[in-house]
């Protein structure tokens, strides 16, 4: 929602004409795809001496050498990430107002996924419909609805219920009186 707001204040510049004043509009750098390229190769320098350390000493500096290089390169990550929604060069407010839309879009849909996934953490879906609900049941239905079976059931399931495939589509469940008297 940051970059949004940049965004927004970038358009209100350009609208003023203010855009031709370089410090006050944000430019891409590529600091960040720099930092992590040299994370990369210290990367590999450090895999390097981890693969040639012999002594403890040297296995302990190796593995200090990799935690340094790794953060450099989050580091680095990070920065490209910030910069994201910056420009190489200064842009015309179309491009920006197009730019405000994608991060909208993009905010709205990652606001969408997390409530989906909040919805349905405790959500087994499947374990219900194996453990609890009768095969024959959901079978009736779907051929009563004319919904292909392979829709509802996994074949891991078809395979595991061939038994309930039969049924009629206008079966219907009828439960055992349990702990009533036979007169």
């Amino acid at each position: 929602k940051k970059q949004k707001k940049e965004l927004a204040s970038m358009l209100k510049l350009l609208k003023e004409g203010k855009a031709k004043d370089l410090k006050a509009f944000p430019l891409k750098d590529d600091s960040g795809k720099e930092a992590v390229e040299k994370a990369k190769l210290a990367i590999e320098k450090a895999k390097a001496q981890t693969q040639k350390a012999t002594t403890a000493e040297a296995k302990i500096a190796a593995t200090q050498a990799m935690e340094a290089a790794k953060e450099k390169q989050r580091l680095g990550r990070a920065a490209n990430n910030n910069a994201m929604h910056l420009y190489a060069r200064v842009p015309e407010a179309e491009q920006v107002k197009k730019r405000i839309q994608q991060w909208a879009d993009k905010i709205s849909k990652l606001e969408l996924d997390i409530k989906n996934k909040d919805d349905n953490k405790e959500v087994a879906l499947g374990t219900s419909k194996i453990n609890y609900c009768d095969p024959r049941i959901s079978v009736a239905w779907c051929k009563r609805c004319e919904v292909p079976v392979e829709k509802v059931f996994p074949k891991t399931l078809r395979d595991k219920f061939v038994w309930a495939m039969p049924v009629p589509p206008d079966w219907e469940f009828e439960a055992l009186a349990i702990g009533k008297k036979k007169k």
